[in-house]
């Protein structure tokens, strides 16, 4: 094997780190991520009214998400392997002042294109959560760290859900954009003091130089692949697909790649990205559909409650204690059954939570006990999949592998947003355009067919990876 291949093996470590209570770990990043969560959350219920602040139509609107998506694609895997290399609490600290920066100029921004700016300034938000893992997985033993990041996961679920609640109740009572989008600003400040004073560095380092190209290719395959899904577009799909295969053979010959290609192909590792592209696929892919689905007035199309924004809101904070609920567990549950069984268990769980959806949705209690279920198990698997990376990589990889964690799912979830757009398009009420009850039905059973997939592929992997070796033939003498 060639030396460059064994690059995990060369780390740096400072020597005597100094001890640190868990809390200070943990709960301080907890409240990272809750503030992460809520920024996200927020924009959902205000963007019509940044878009009326701006004069901008619906149309154009998109941007305000896909900006900050594209940026996270370009960012995460550049800020991960820098925290790898230079240390992930310098990179928080970095990130959470990029963040800063971002949320201030979407606040006060003269201009929708200043906005969209800000929101670009916004992309390193989405690698908190890795360069978080990192820490953890760095100062607590391995039972711990399990335990931290199943927190933080669902941390991030519950702030979001609470992001909801405080955009719409906020801007209800200040009635001015502006005003509520100081919230992020104020939030993020105080998150880089926390990080900056109280959060422990991490103790290893990759020792490697910053492959540059491998950094490019890789941002710009990702950032072309999201515009061809989100658009549909075959020419960039094509694009996509060779300036990606580019990336491989980049990171196959660099002497340190950004990420390690033939690490991504280990068996038990492969399984788990592939969790990850399938369980994004079937989260974010449900979220807008089941969204518009309660929004529905039952007199006009036959189903749905014709809840409002803040309805809506509202009913999506149980989900997000669930998520949290079963996230936090996850440490305990694997302890008891096994981690690998426990994703499996969190995947199944997401699978009979979308089933039922698909038959039980007339009423409001049913839908809220039907997604109740599917959060519960979206938030075991959210937290058991970066978890099982986090042991399995390169300790001096965590972030760049959790990082594609993250890049698989927010993949994922691309992909079935233009499947379940085209699914609800099609589909729709005879002599209407509003998609029917059926069309609705269907994403929820691709949804759970994802679900189910991902537990196959899951099982097909163990199965390989625990193979024995044959024996290779003895000669005769």
């Amino acid at each position: 094997m060639a030396p460059a291949r064994i690059r995990s093996a060369h780390m740096t470590q400072t020597s005597n780190p100094p001890p640190v209570k868990v809390s200070a770990v943990v709960g301080l990043l907890v409240f990272v991520e809750i503030t992460s969560g809520l920024i996200q959350g927020m924009m959902l219920p205000i963007t019509p009214a940044i878009g009326a602040a701006h004069g901008v139509s619906n149309a154009s609107l998109h941007w305000v998400s896909a900006v900050q998506l594209l940026s996270a694609a370009i960012c995460v895997p550049i800020f991960a392997r820098l925290g790898d290399m230079y240390g992930h609490r310098r990179l928080l600290r970095i990130s959470l002042l990029f963040l800063l920066a971002g949320s201030a100029l979407v606040a006060w921004a003269s201009s929708f294109e200043l906005l969209l700016v800000g929101r670009a300034l916004m992309g390193p938000m989405s690698a908190l959560l890795p360069l978080e893992f990192g820490i953890v997985r760095s100062r607590l033993e391995p039972e711990r760290a399990r335990s931290a990041i199943g927190m933080l996961v669902g941390s991030l679920t519950l702030g979001t859900s609470l992001g909801l609640i405080v955009g719409g109740v906020v801007h209800t009572v200040l009635k001015d954009v502006h005003l509520t989008l100081t919230v992020p600003v104020v939030m993020t400040a105080l998150c880089v003091v926390v990080v900056a004073f109280w959060v422990p560095e991490s103790v290893e380092r990759a020792v490697a130089s910053i492959d540059w190209a491998g950094a490019a290719a890789l941002s710009v395959g990702l950032v072309t692949l999201l515009l061809g899904i989100g658009d549909g577009s075959a020419v960039l799909l094509g694009a996509a697909a060779a300036v990606l295969a580019l990336w491989a053979w980049i990171e196959l010959r660099a002497e340190h790649p950004m990420v390690d290609v033939r690490n991504l192909l280990r068996p038990r590792l492969t399984g788990l990205y592939v969790a990850s592209f399938m369980l994004g696929f079937a989260m974010f892919g449900a979220q807008t559909a089941s969204a518009t689905f309660m929004a529905s007035v039952p007199e006009k199309v036959g189903y749905g409650f014709a809840f409002s924004a803040l309805s809506l809101a509202l009913m999506m904070i149980p989900s997000g204690l669930f998520a949290m609920a079963g996230a936090s567990a996850m440490a305990r549950i694997g302890t008891g059954i096994g981690h690998d069984a426990t994703l499996l268990l969190g995947l199944g769980l997401t699978a009979a939570g979308y089933l039922l959806v698909a038959v039980l949705h007339a009423n409001p209690a049913q839908f809220l006990a039907t997604t109740a279920l599917v959060s519960l198990g979206t938030g075991v698997a959210l937290a058991s999949i970066p978890a099982l990376i986090a042991e399995r990589a390169p300790i001096t990889d965590i972030a760049i592998s959790t990082g594609m964690y993250n890049t698989f799912k927010t993949l994922g979830g691309s992909v079935s947003g233009a499947v379940f757009a085209g699914v609800l398009s099609t589909m729709v009420i005879e002599g209407g355009t509003s998609p029917a009850e059926s069309g609705y039905v269907t994403v929820w059973l691709i949804c759970a067919g994802a679900s189910v997939l991902a537990v196959l592929f899951l099982l097909a992997v163990s199965r390989r990876a625990s193979a024995p070796v044959p024996a290779l033939p003895v000669k005769e003498s």
